[in-house]
């Protein structure tokens, strides 16, 4: 259990969450990571607002820590949530770097925990699309759609693949 000092920062760093103050958010994660680095909760936080303020290599660098806390001795049916978070985060990321190979092994490693969360085939469909690989986008795009229909991002890159392709009553 949490001691009335350490629940403070917890609060804290919740509502600078919810309130997306970065700052904030960063002083109360990396006091808390201080007395408890193992804690992947903060971590994962920490990591988004690093993320979502445009620091990439710091980003990745805190998701890369989640993922190597559990190594490969992760009970597949049952995976921590901040790993298969902390995975497709990272390939999110590594996507938003260019660098859609390396994003599609992490969204790879994600879904293989999670196969039919709508937004990881999306976005593993995105990325490879980006990789030119388009027939097997399509059918991450198809089962986004499947699991999700009205998923955007999905509904989105699918109609651009099948209009790339001349297909546009598919589109």
């Amino acid at each position: 259990p949490l001691s009335l000092p350490d629940a403070l920062p917890i609060s804290l760093l919740e509502t600078a969450s919810l309130l997306e103050k970065h700052g904030e958010i960063q002083t109360y994660a990396t006091r808390l990571l201080e007395r408890y680095p193992n804690d992947t909760g903060v971590r994962l936080t920490l990591a988004r607002s690093l993320a979502r303020q445009g620091m990439t290599e710091d980003a990745e660098r805190q998701f890369r820590k989640i993922i190597a806390q559990w190594g490969s001795d992760v009970d597949i049916s049952d995976p921590p949530p901040a790993l298969v978070s902390a995975h497709h985060a990272l390939g999110e990321l590594l996507a938003k770097r260019g660098k859609f190979a390396a994003a599609a092994n992490e969204l790879r490693m994600a879904l293989a925990y999670d196969p039919l969360r709508a937004s990881m085939l999306a976005s593993l469909g995105g990325v490879l699309a980006e990789l030119g690989k388009f027939d097997e986008a399509m059918q991450y795009l198809r089962k986004a759609i499947e699991e999700e229909p009205g998923l955007g991002d999905a509904c989105y890159n699918l109609g651009t693949i099948n209009a790339y392709n001349g297909k546009f009553a598919e589109a």
